[in-house]
């Protein structure tokens, strides 16, 4: 995690009332940039930041964007889905996404080609009926 939030989401920090945090508080704190609502901290060995909307949950470009704010970008970034059944699925907010690094260890990643192609040229190929060259 950053020690200092981008610039952006800095302007953004909530000063006062509930979850006021000053600005010497690095990451850790509440923001409000534009309509996302953000929470950050760490603790318990884990880097954690939450993304809410009023009326939707965030679209995976606004959740990128907020990792650029509070990531390195070297730095893994998880969204989990706990398993169902267990207790430990939380949902407090219905539009909200949340962002996680462990601080212990990197996380093992599935290979990229599992997720899709890399290039755009590849991808286009493949639309088009071709077949990717592995």
């Amino acid at each position: 995690m950053r020690s200092r939030v981008q610039s952006i989401a800095e302007r953004g920090r909530i000063t006062s009332g509930l979850y006021a945090s000053k600005k010497n508080s690095g990451p850790n704190g509440a923001f409000q940039v534009g309509t996302l609502r953000i929470i950050s901290g760490n603790g318990w060995g884990w880097d954690h930041v939450s993304v809410s909307l009023e009326r939707r949950c965030p679209t995976w470009d606004e959740m990128e964007l907020v990792r650029g704010w509070f990531f390195e970008d070297g730095e893994t970034v998880i969204q989990f889905s706990p398993p169902r059944g267990t207790g430990e699925r939380v949902n407090y907010h219905p539009h909200c996404l949340h962002l996680w690094r462990q601080h212990a260890a990197a996380p093992e990643l599935p290979p990229s080609i599992l997720v899709g192609p890399r290039t755009e040229g590849v991808a286009a190929g493949m639309r088009e009926g071709g077949k990717a060259n592995g």
